[in-house]
């Protein structure tokens, strides 16, 4: 018995040198490194990640559809907020939207957490739940900070701003639009800054950069286009 459990903590021991020699290596690394080396060294592994997280967000879904009808949903990226502080989006945007928050509703998910900072397995794996859920087209907009659409937007999950908003609204905003730089060298609006708004302190958001989203793959993006109207009312 002795030799068992010696040999499990050794294993835990090995398992978590590991994952901390691999934030080591990350942080050493540029953002383009970073990519690269995640994407080669952990491909297969995300590819199995990818799979099970698609066939749950299908599943999820379709029970879901069967109960009502999803007219736009919000989700912030390391930002967890109670199902007190959802009112705001739930309750005074279904207003705003003329829906009656049964049939249709607007749903809010803070449970997805990943910080580039530290980036280990747990941050790792949480980053490709979200772009799976954004290539099911499971995801409408996002709230995160600036840094998490620079390290996402080369991957093209984000629609543009300045294509999908009313030129008066960009016009009137022009300031708070964020602008990345994809792969190829164009250039996008990839969020716009809700910093100062109401949201902040009737949610209880706590990003030091706030910025609002649309994920690539939505179909919902004319309600979308809509939220964001109704943050700047």
């Amino acid at each position: 018995m002795k030799d068992e459990k010696k040999e499990v903590d050794n294993s835990s021991h090995k398992f978590k040198n590991y994952w901390k020699n691999e934030g080591a290596k990350l942080k050493e690394m540029t953002f383009g490194e970073k990519i690269s080396y995640i994407v080669e060294y952990y491909k297969y592994y995300f590819i199995a990640i990818l799979i099970v997280v698609l066939l749950v967000v299908g599943i999820t879904s379709s029970i879901k559809h069967n109960d009502y009808n999803t007219y736009v949903n919000v989700y912030l990226v390391d930002n967890s907020i109670s199902y007190e502080s959802t009112g705001y989006l739930v309750d005074d945007f279904a207003k705003y939207a003329g829906i009656d928050g049964i049939n249709d509703r607007v749903v809010v998910d803070s449970t997805l957490t990943f910080t580039l900072e530290r980036y280990n397995e747990y941050d790792t794996q949480a980053v490709y739940k979200f772009m799976a859920l954004i290539a099911d087209a499971s995801i409408d907009t996002i709230i995160s900070n600036k840094s998490i659409v620079d390290f996402c937007a080369p991957s093209e999950t984000y629609l543009d701003l300045s294509t999908l908003l009313p030129e008066d609204f960009l016009n009137e905003h022009k300031d708070r639009l964020y602008t990345v730089t994809l792969e190829d060298g164009s250039t996008i609006v990839a969020g716009i800054d809700i910093s100062g708004l109401d949201i902040i302190d009737k949610c209880h958001i706590t990003l030091d950069e706030p910025v609002i989203s649309v994920a690539a793959n939505t179909p919902h993006a004319d309600n979308a286009v809509k939220l964001i109207e109704f943050l700047f009312e």
